[in-house]
C-alpha cells in the first residue's frame, strides 16, 4: 500500500496549483472584502484620532503633530497590509511548500507500509476483508484531510483584508494574531503529513509494537495484525495532524 506518490505530489503545490480556478475565485471575493476592510479601518483611524485628542484635552495639552504623521505611517502601512494581505498568505504558504519539496526530494516517496499478502482459511479471509476496508479508509482519509486543508486556507484568504484591518484595533488585535497563526497551522499541516506519510510506515514497521513479542502460537495472527494495527495508526494520525500542527502554531479554535 503506497501513500505517498500522488498526495506528495498535492502537498507540493500550492492554492494556485491545487485549483487555479477557485484560486482565483477566492482572489476576486478578497478583492472585494479589501473595500470593506478599507472602510473598516479609515473608521479605526478616526476612532483611534479621537480617543488621542481626548486624552490630550483630559491632560490639558494638545495632541503634536509628530504624534498624528506616526499614527498616519502606522496606518499607511496598514494599508499597504490590506492590499496585500493574499500575497503575505501566499509567501507564508510559499515557505511550507519548498519544506515540502526538498523533503520529497531528498527521501523516498515510494515508502510502503509492510503489506500483507494475504492470508487462506476463514480467519485469513477475514484479515483480507479487514485489509482492504482499513487500506480503502486510510486512502480516503487522507484525501479528504489533504482537500479539507486547502479548502480552509482559500476561505482564509477570502477574508484575509478584514482580519489584517481587525490588528489596527487594541481590542480586535488577538483576532488577526490567531487568525495568522491559523493559516500558518494549516501551512505547517503539510510539513506534518509529509512526515507522516514518509517517516511513520518505517517508524511503525521498525519496532512491529509488542505483537513481535508475543510467541510462536500467534505467528499466523502476527503479520495481519501488525497490518491493520499499522493503518489504524496511520488513519488516527492523518486526522490528527491539523489539530496538532495548530497547537505547536498555538493558535485557538
Amino acid at each position: 500500500m503506497n501513500f505517498s506518490t500522488d498526495k506528495l505530489d498535492l502537498l507540493q503545490k500550492g492554492m494556485k496549483g491545487y485549483n487555479p480556478d477557485v484560486y482565483n475565485l477566492v482572489g476576486e471575493v478578497s478583492s472585494a472584502v479589501s473595500q470593506v476592510a478599507l472602510i473598516l479601518l479609515g473608521i479605526f483611524f478616526v476612532l483611534n484620532l479621537f480617543q488621542m485628542i481626548e486624552k490630550a484635552h483630559k491632560n490639558g495639552g494638545v495632541v503634536e503633530p509628530s504624534v498624528v504623521m506616526s499614527e498616519v505611517l502606522k496606518y499607511m502601512i496598514a494599508f499597504l497590509m490590506i492590499m496585500y494581505s493574499k500575497e503575505i498568505l501566499d509567501t507564508i504558504l510559499f515557505f511550507s511548500v519548498r519544506i515540502v519539496k526538498i523533503i520529497a526530494h531528498f527521501l523516498d516517496s515510494g515508502v510502503k507500509l509492510e503489506e500483507w499478502k494475504g492470508g487462506k482459511g476463514i480467519l485469513g479471509n477475514v484479515f483480507n476483508l479487514l485489509y482492504m476496508i482499513a487500506s480503502w479508509v486510510g486512502d480516503i482519509v487522507s484525501q479528504l484531510v489533504i482537500m479539507l486543508r486547502f479548502a480552509q486556507m482559500y476561505l482564509l484568504k477570502a477574508i484575509a483584508p478584514i482580519m489584517v484591518a481587525f490588528f489596527m484595533q487594541d481590542g480586535l488585535r488577538s483576532i488577526a494574531v490567531n487568525f495568522l497563526k491559523t493559516f500558518a497551522g494549516y501551512a505547517l499541516q503539510g510539513f506534518l503529513l509529509v512526515v507522516i506519510m514518509i517517516v511513520f510506515p518505517k517508524l511503525i514497521t521498525s519496532n512491529i509494537f509488542i505483537l513481535s513479542d508475543l510467541g510462536n502460537k500467534f505467528d499466523n495472527f502476527k503479520a495481519p495484525m501488525i497490518v491493520i494495527v499499522q493503518m489504524v495508526l496511520y488513519i488516527l494520525t492523518i486526522y490528527g495532524s491539523q489539530r496538532l500542527a495548530k497547537s505547536l502554531m498555538n493558535a485557538n479554535g
